[in-house]
């Protein structure tokens, strides 16, 4: 069953990438997106989106996990909850520096981005 699931997730990924590399199907909808998304922007809500910015970011994933990691292996009194968490974030970072490469999408223009002062 689990290589099952491993072969439909591979096809399915495959397709997602060739969409994107050719700049067609999945790949269509990102300046229609951006167009939207800015639309809506409102101090307030660039606010709120930084925010979350920041919980998923380069500090702030970090420090929820080893906080997770901490009660999970205290309450446990086990080293399992340890050992998974920091072999799913080295695996988490080596898969976004490969697909990076592999994929080599541009990032939008910094004009685009949410302000860092919640200003538009």
């Amino acid at each position: 069953m689990g290589a099952v699931i491993s072969a439909a997730l591979t096809a399915a990924f495959s397709e997602v990438y060739e969409a994107v590399v050719a700049a067609d199907g999945v790949a269509g909808l990102d300046h229609p997106a951006l167009a939207a998304s800015k639309d809506l922007r409102t101090p307030a809500l660039d606010m709120v989106v930084t925010a979350f910015t920041d919980v998923g970011g380069t500090i702030g994933m970090p420090v929820l996990a080893i906080m997770i990691m901490a009660v999970l292996a205290f309450r446990r009194r086990s080293w399992t909850p340890v050992i998974l968490i920091v072999t799913a974030g080295l695996g988490s970072l080596l898969m976004t520096i490969a697909g990076k490469r592999l994929v080599g999408r541009t990032r939008p223009d910094l004009s685009d981005a949410v302000p860092r002062t919640g200003s538009t």
